[in-house]
């Protein structure tokens, strides 16, 4: 799915579940530690450069989507920094605020939460088109490029009784149940024949794909207003 401005009004609030998107983002930001440091992974306050192409209208969509043709990158400046899996430097990976903050589980609706949100999907974006763009990923054993999003449903299929159990966080005594699937899910990506660029790769596409999902939970329902215009016969003659 696009990130677009504007609310995630859509008919598929029910398919996911806030607790289990909850949980995923946890064990992900603790496989996340296995690659990154303070210098590529980053808590940041605000995001300006990703607000103001939001408010511009334009939309994100990372270099694995269908037609990406090596997805949207946010315009702006970018710091370069290095990570031990990529040969060249490239952009941090920037997350909202702080660890708390990512875990939350009491979600603000107010516009200010949207528009964060919004743009830290897009940020993730920018760094997956980035980061998609360089040869490990490119050229890499598994061609993630094609691949990536069929891999990500088969994760959350496998990993799913797992996930749904995690139900307290790294700092609320969740710590050891966290690493032990965090710790499953890089053998099991492994064994998928991932090497270390594109675990990373793969963990930071998780990591949107869920936040996506749970701003859709989070989101307002039309689902009756999908099946009005499905099945009222006056909306096609109109």
């Amino acid at each position: 799915m696009d990130v677009l401005p504007g609310y995630f009004a859509t008919p598929w609030k029910d398919v996911f579940d806030c607790a289990e998107c909850i949980g995923t983002i946890s064990v992900l930001l603790t496989s996340l530690e296995h690659f990154t440091n303070e210098t590529n992974l980053q808590s940041v306050a605000t995001q300006h450069q990703n607000k103001q192409w939001l408010w511009q209208g334009k939309t994100t969509y990372p270099s694995y989507a269908h037609n990406a043709v090596g997805g949207i990158v946010v315009a702006g400046g970018y710091k370069s920094t290095t990570f031990d899996s990529f040969r060249n430097s490239v952009a941090p990976i920037e997350l909202l605020k702080s660890y708390e903050h990512q875990v939350y589980r009491n979600f603000s609706s107010t516009a200010q939460a949207v528009i964060d949100s919004t743009a830290e999907l897009m940020g993730l974006d920018t760094w997956l088109s980035i980061s998609g763009r360089q040869p490990e990923i490119v050229n890499g054993p598994s061609g993630l490029s094609r691949t990536l999003p069929t891999l990500i449903q088969q994760i959350m299929t496998d990993f799913h009784l797992e996930l749904t159990s995690v139900d307290r966080t790294s700092k609320d005594g969740g710590s050891r149940i966290i690493k032990t699937i965090s710790d499953s899910l890089l053998e099991y990506l492994k064994e998928q024949g991932l090497d270390d660029a594109e675990r990373l790769f793969c963990i930071v596409a998780l990591l949107r794909t869920v936040k996506m999902a749970l701003c859709v939970a989070r989101g307002t329902d039309t689902a009756m207003l999908r099946d009005v215009l499905v099945h009222d016969v006056q909306v096609y003659l109109a």
